[in-house]
This record gives C-alpha cells, structure tokens and sequence, in this order.
C-alpha cells in the first residue's frame, strides 16, 4: 500500500515538472485572461498550476516539488526517515529562502516575469534583508542574504527529503571509504588546480617581465649604435682634418722651395 502511495506521489511531481518545462507566459491563467490555446502539456489546469508556481516562487518552484518525489521514493523503498512533521515543516521553509536567494541574482532581460527569479516571495524575503542591513550596500546586503539564504536553504532542502550530503555521496559510490576517497578526489583535484593556474600566473608575469626589459633594453643598444656613428664620423673628420693639414704642409713647403730658387 505504501508503495503505491509513493509511486503516486513520485509521478505528481513528474507531472509537475512537466507542466513548468512547458511553461509560457501567455497561456491563459488567473492573471491572464486569453481565448488562446495552452501550450502546456498538462492543458489548462497545468498552465494555472505552472503560472501560480512560477509567479510566487519563480524558478524555486523546481525545487517545490523535489521532497515530493524524495518522499514517494521513501515509501517505495520502505525507508521511511523519522522526525516526519519537522521534515514537512523544513519543506516549505526550503523552498522559501532558496526563492530569496535566487532574487539576489540579477534579472536577466529575457526574464519575462516583473518580479525577481525568485518570484514575490523571494523578493519579499530580500527586501526584509535590505531592511535589516541599511548600512551597508545593497550589492554587499544581497550577496551576504544570498549566500547566507543558499547555505540554510539547501541544509533545511536536503533534511527536507530525507537525507544528507553524506547520503547523496555514498548513493554515488556504495563502498565504504567512499566519502573519505570523494574527499579525497576533491580536494586533491582543487590542489592540483590550484598549483597549474599559479604555474600560469609565474610564466605569464615572467613574460611580462621579460618584455619589459628587452624594451628597456633596446633603446640601450640604440644609443650604442649611434655612439658607434658618432665615433665613425668623428674619426672619419679627423681623418680629413689631418689629410687637409698634411696637405696644407705640403704646398706650404713646395712654397718655400720656390722662393729660396727665386732668392738664388
């Protein structure tokens, strides 16, 4: 018995989900009064369900129907978690202040909605942040209340359906050091990511170094080169300024050989 009971409540929440991937914002609803045909695979009650959702909660309402499934997978398993009436209370808490935090994400221009992507609720919830932090800027409020919403969120999300992040580990890997060895993997993974983007940062700042001192460097060799012109020229005019001397010398002499032959 309780296993129908979760088969059902599994296929509810498929029934959902696919009512929101076929969401559009024209299909008739509450807030929209059209003769135009739904789009929505669920016809026309799917289009009110998935407009509702969608308008209060924005894209948390995936998430709306996630301890739903969870649930029903528990009764088909016959793995029932205890402390149900605080689960069910974590429910709609989880769902809430995910909402809030997805309203701290900025609005993307295809959103088609005015609200936030985390629909009134979660821009009720952000603007209760703002007012709580006046004296900071409101990109530090919304980013300090969005993760702050996202950790506490998930937390309640996951105590919500039944299980924990330990349990979604070994569902993955079965063994038993599993969780160590996913660690483990992680952390050995961010090391070696780490190490590679400081190893890129060393070359690409001794590149830039480099560049930086053949630059200084070539103006260097420029003034050698002409040094080495300069020095050419100078030569090359006291060469001719002794060949003009010499000769001078010369017609000097001849001169005075003239005028002694004169004299004789």
């Amino acid at each position: 018995m309780l296993g129908s009971y979760g088969l059902v409540s599994v296929a509810i929440a498929c029934a959902a989900w696919a009512s929101l991937a076929t969401w559009y914002v024209h299909d008739p609803s509450l807030n929209n009064a059209t003769r135009a045909a739904p789009r929505n695979v669920l016809g026309g009650w799917g289009a009110v369900v998935a407009d509702l959702t969608i308008q209060s909660l924005g894209l948390a309402s995936i998430i709306l129907f996630l301890p739903l499934a969870a649930w029903g997978w528990h009764l088909v398993f016959r793995t029932t978690p205890n402390r149900r009436r605080l689960r069910f209370l974590a429910w709609p808490t989880a769902v809430i202040l995910l909402a809030a935090a997805l309203a701290a994400l900025p609005q993307p221009k295809s959103w088609p909605l005015p609200n936030g992507l985390g629909g009134i609720f979660g821009d009720f919830f952000m603007a209760g942040a703002h007012v709580i932090g006046p004296f900071l800027p409101d990109a530090a409020v919304s980013f300090v209340a969005g993760l702050a919403f996202l950790v506490i969120g998930t937390m309640l999300l996951l105590f919500a359906c039944g299980t924990s992040t330990s349990r979604l580990i070994a569902l993955w890997a079965p063994r038993s050091g599993a969780a160590g060895e996913w660690a483990n993997a992680w952390l050995g993974g961010a090391m070696h990511y780490v190490m590679h983007t400081g190893a890129k940062l060393r070359r690409t700042r001794d590149q830039a170094r480099g560049n930086g001192r053949d630059e200084y460097r070539q103006p260097e060799h420029g003034d050698r080169r002409q040094n080495d012109r300069r020095r050419v020229l100078q030569g090359n005019r006291s060469t001719g300024r002794r060949y003009d001397r010499a000769e001078d010398g010369r017609a000097d002499a001849d001169n005075d050989g003239q005028h002694h032959q004169l004299d004789a």
